[in-house]
């Protein structure tokens, strides 16, 4: 879906976590980047109700450990939602941690809204009504062709 999503082709496209066996984790998927490119500046992306709910996630101390995370915001809304104080220490306002090694950091990116999650589309299409405004044209003819969700 990704692949189809893309216009340039320039961007590589990891999949190991479809081709895992059993439950896949972020920590894990994080984990094997790591061990295939050891040196790698990693940045996790996020949206901003995954942060909510961020200090749930398996191992999430550990995924701070090994890279800093990037929250995209959606829309005002998500602003007020809480987030675990245990995650206070790591929110920064500073753009170096995408060109420096440091690791821990949490950068809520504020330069535009998009007000679209995965959640909204699988509703829509599981209630047969059209995302075609939602995602790239390909995407939406194939989605419409297979339904997986």
């Amino acid at each position: 879906m990704l692949e189809l999503s893309l216009e340039h082709k320039s961007h590589i496209i990891d999949d190991r976590e479809i081709t895992r066996d059993g439950t896949s984790y972020t920590y894990d998927t994080i984990r094997s980047i790591r061990d295939a490119h050891e040196n790698a500046l990693l940045h996790l992306i996020i949206g901003f109700d995954n942060l909510h709910s961020f200090h749930k996630w398996y191992q999430y101390r550990k995924i701070l450990e090994e890279c800093n995370i990037i929250v995209m915001k959606r829309n005002q809304k998500e602003y007020n939602l809480s987030i675990d104080p245990s995650l206070s220490e790591h929110m920064t306002p500073d753009r170096s941690i995408f060109s420096n090694l440091s690791c821990g950091k949490i950068f809520i990116e504020d330069t535009f809204e998009i007000d679209i999650s995965s959640s909204d589309i699988r509703r829509k299409l599981r209630n047969k009504e059209t995302i075609e405004e939602l995602v790239h044209p390909e995407l939406s003819k194939w989605l419409s062709s297979n339904p997986i969700y």
